[in-house]
């Protein structure tokens, strides 16, 4: 008799699967993989020596050791590694280093939501993360679980905004009203996470967006 965990590992790979495909036919460069295991050896694969590489803030990136495996790898690949979240930097040089982001040549991220209609959500702060991948870098590479999949973009916004922001202002410590209630309440404070909301609908540059889909559960 299967485990929970075994039909839940065959339920997101089933879903990873077809939310790239309905990615690719809206011509994003969307790739399934098992789990995070497989993905370091891809992401080795496509980044040359010599480039200048930046990341948004993401759960997701930390989990699967993308940060780390950039920070190992920048001095021997002679990647320019652009890191926002050195430690020791002050906040006016991080701020720079986000700039920055903008015209590097490959640029990292994760997504808050994923439709099966083949679009992609991405809620942002301030900015830094968004733009990049609308505009700017030659390369946009996005990581995430698939347990970000839902059935369509409505479903998608919905678990950006009702879901991945307020644990991601509880998880930042924000005095927002969705971290003393569990929900979005649209607010005006000035600590909300959500000010950007962005629709990925098709990428209009083909494969300028790769996106790798692990069958697993990864940030939130």
């Amino acid at each position: 008799m299967q485990s929970n965990a075994e039909e839940r590992k065959w339920f997101l790979r089933k879903m990873a699967e077809e939310a790239a495909e309905a990615l690719r036919k809206n011509g994003f460069d969307a790739v399934c993989l098992v789990d995070r295991s497989e993905l370091l050896p891809r992401i080795s694969e496509l980044l040359p020596a010599g480039s200048s590489v930046g990341f948004g803030g993401s759960r997701t990136l930390v989990e699967c050791g993308v940060i780390d495996w950039l920070r190992a790898e920048k001095a021997g690949r002679g990647i320019e590694l652009i890191d926002r979240d050195e430690p020791g930097i002050s906040l006016e040089e991080r701020g720079r280093r986000m700039k920055r982001a903008l015209t590097a040549d490959y640029f990292f991220s994760g997504v808050n939501g994923i439709g099966l209609d083949g679009s992609l959500v991405l809620i942002d702060g301030y900015g830094n993360r968004v733009a990049p991948v609308l505009y700017g870098p030659d390369h946009v590479i996005l990581v995430s679980g698939a347990n970000k999949i839902t059935h369509d973009q409505d479903g998608a916004l919905l678990r950006a905004k009702e879901y991945a922001a307020p644990l991601n202002s509880y998880r930042l410590k924000r005095n927002t009203p969705c971290t003393r209630t569990g929900h979005c309440h649209n607010c005006r404070s000035e600590e909300r996470i959500c000010n950007y909301t962005v629709v990925l609908n098709r990428d209009p540059y083909r494969g300028r967006i790769k996106v790798f889909l692990l069958g697993e559960e990864l940030g939130l």
